[in-house]
């Protein structure tokens, strides 16, 4: 059988998994098959790792992550991008899990790149945070990750910026006080 179709028939077997809510098996299967780390499993381009985010199982993301640790040839999918151009650290951002922002920065070796990525609206995780008003991965995000503030990370390619009304609303701007995050 040709390598493409048999991971393509892995990544529909993960996804099914995933869709019964089996993730034992959609990972026993994702570290059996070398190759499978960037392949996408639903029709949004998501990777195993982009849907346990979405689906809010840190647990399963975070076996991923150990999973790419350990083999530094798959550290590419930290980097991975959905058909929105989010890569995992977007997802992280977006649901406000700071275990895994802090999990897949540090996979990633510290190289600062991954936090600058912008998805098709020009996003990036940390614009993501504050849009939902997830406080520490904002913190997080912009107090270790963004050391050029010039970068405008926080806004949108085109400008845009969460508003000041919304982002005081929802991160209740603890801004001020960097060392109330803690990795």
């Amino acid at each position: 059988m040709d390598v493409n179709v048999e991971l393509q028939m892995t990544a529909l077997s993960l996804y099914h998994s995933t869709q019964q809510g089996d993730w034992k098996e959609a990972l026993t299967t994702f570290k059996k098959n070398p190759g499978i780390h960037e392949i996408a499993t639903n029709s949004s381009g998501d990777t195993l790792l982009h849907v346990a985010l979405n689906d809010y199982k840190d647990d399963r993301a975070g076996e991923i992550v150990d999973e790419i640790k350990k083999n530094p040839s798959w550290s590419s999918a930290l980097g991975k991008e959905n058909d929105r151009g989010d890569t995992p650290l977007h997802c992280a951002a977006s649901i406000g899990s700071l275990k895994m922002c802090v999990a897949i920065a540090e996979a990633h070796c510290g190289d600062n790149k991954l936090s600058e990525a912008r998805n098709q609206k020009g996003e990036t995780p940390l614009f993501l945070a504050a849009l939902h008003g997830h406080k520490d991965a904002f913190l997080y995000l912009h107090h270790f990750r963004c050391p050029d503030q010039s970068s405008r990370l926080w806004q949108r390619r085109d400008g845009e910026s969460p508003s000041l009304h919304h982002s005081s609303r929802t991160l209740s701007l603890g801004i001020s006080n960097h060392s109330s995050v803690q990795r």
